[in-house]
């Protein structure tokens, strides 16, 4: 009994699906008919004559962008893929005046009637029109609407602006033309002014933050037509970038600093050099995410560079404290320099106060050739850059180490705010 109920439901399943099928199939195949009927009755293709209602009236095709994923965005070649599909809907009256309206849609191949001949003007491959025999219409018979939704990959050209990389927004443009179709033929239309993005999936580099669809006319030559654009702007996620990359430069640029104080027996020529390769490296992997283009210059290159300038001088002095510090402690250091050394160390003044302390004598200034009473006949006896001990060849590299330090340390600090503050505030 189990069995005879088991095989009664798999025939009443089988003869419910062969119906329904049977009767699309009536359907379609009672649509081809009329189709052709139409060619063998008029001899009109239905696939070259613009469907218009009016010879003076043009086709009203209206375009929707659905858009699913963002597949990439290539800032160096300046190309940017999407997966979308277009939604396009326009009135056939070739088939409306002849077939006999119902309230059936039926469903239409691709090369059996009139489709809009569309072309993305800015594809990076080729002008090929857009859509297929994969995707068929759906036609209603009891208004004449043809829908038509194909799905297609989008890889159009865009000019990229990396000012602010990481923190860039991209806009670009998907410019889409009626190919051989002037306007009094074909007139497109964009009901929404935006994208559809409720099939969206979530890209973990860019953000979408505004779409934008506009119907412009446009001269191609010959005749005016109508053309489509559909804009995009998105925005970087620079959370991998920060850490990757930015964190790396702003730490080295810190280190560079301190090859001052490395001791020069342990190889401070050597890390001066490294600090040096590595930010020729680092700048080498930025330039893998920007295009090669002069302008505009991204600010993090910019600042780069810049780093790797200081990185280069300061493995210059580092050459010439070196030299100071292997010279022999017996050699005289020239004036001009003992000078600079105490003017930056403030120890001439300290000099000059601890002299001027040591000749007061009872509350009163001595004076050269005070008389009894206590009154002046000469001069105040001042302490000379004579009378200062001289320094040696040993501290005037300890000197010029901590002062390169400091130089070097408060340059590249004035330079990061100066240039990663327009980052920041981009941010």
């Amino acid at each position: 009994m189990a069995h005879f109920s088991c095989l009664l439901c798999h025939l009443m399943f089988w003869m419910l699906f062969v119906g329904i099928h049977a009767d699309s199939w009536s359907d379609a195949t009672s649509l081809l008919s009329d189709i052709r009927g139409i060619y063998k009755k008029t001899g009109k293709d239905l696939t070259t004559v613009v469907p218009k209602e009016k010879s003076d009236t043009p086709v009203n095709v209206s375009m929707t962008m659905f858009i699913y994923s963002i597949n990439g965005f290539d800032a160096v070649s300046g190309q940017m893929e999407i997966a979308v599909s277009l939604s396009l809907v326009w009135y056939d009256y070739n088939l409306y005046s002849d077939i006999t309206p119902t309230t059936d849609s039926d469903t239409i191949s691709f090369d059996e009637v009139w489709t809009p001949n569309l072309v993305l003007l800015n594809d990076v491959h080729s002008a090929e029109r857009i859509g297929s025999t994969t995707y068929n219409l759906i036609y209603y018979r009891d208004n004449g609407m043809v829908e038509w939704k194909p799905r297609i990959i989008l890889k159009g050209s865009c000019s990229p602006n990396m000012t602010y990389f990481p923190f860039d927004r991209q806009e670009c443009s998907f410019v889409f033309s009626a190919w051989e179709h002037d306007t009094s033929q074909v007139e497109l239309v964009t009901p929404i002014s935006s994208w559809d993005t409720s099939m969206y999936e979530e890209n973990g580099v860019w953000k979408i933050t505004e779409t934008k669809s506009e119907i412009y006319v446009g001269s191609s030559g010959q005749f005016d037509s109508y053309y489509a654009r559909f804009s995009i702007a998105i925005e970087r996620q620079p959370l991998f970038i920060l850490v990757n990359l930015v964190l790396p430069i702003l730490l080295l640029a810190l280190l560079n600093g301190f090859c001052f104080l490395v001791p020069v027996s342990n190889g401070r020529v050597s890390y001066c050099i490294t600090c040096f390769l590595t930010f020729v490296f680092l700048l080498q992997t930025v330039e893998q995410f920007l295009p090669r283009t002069s302008y505009p210059m991204s600010i993090l290159t910019i600042y780069v560079v810049l780093m790797m300038l200081f990185s280069a001088f300061a493995n210059i002095i580092t050459v010439f404290t070196v030299r100071l510090h292997l010279a022999p402690s017996k050699d005289k250091v020239p004036k001009w320099l003992q000078v600079f050394l105490k003017t930056i160390k403030c120890r001439i003044c300290k000099e000059y106060k601890e002299k001027k302390k040591q000749i007061e004598v009872n509350g009163k200034v001595s004076f050269v050739g005070q008389n009894k009473v206590g009154i002046s006949i000469g001069h105040l006896n001042e302490p000379k850059l004579e009378d200062v001990k001289e320094v040696d060849w040993p501290e005037v590299a300890r000197s010029l180490d901590i002062f390169f330090f400091v130089l070097f340390l408060g340059v590249q600090a004035v330079f990061s705010v100066f240039f990663l503050i327009p980052l920041g505030t981009r941010a």
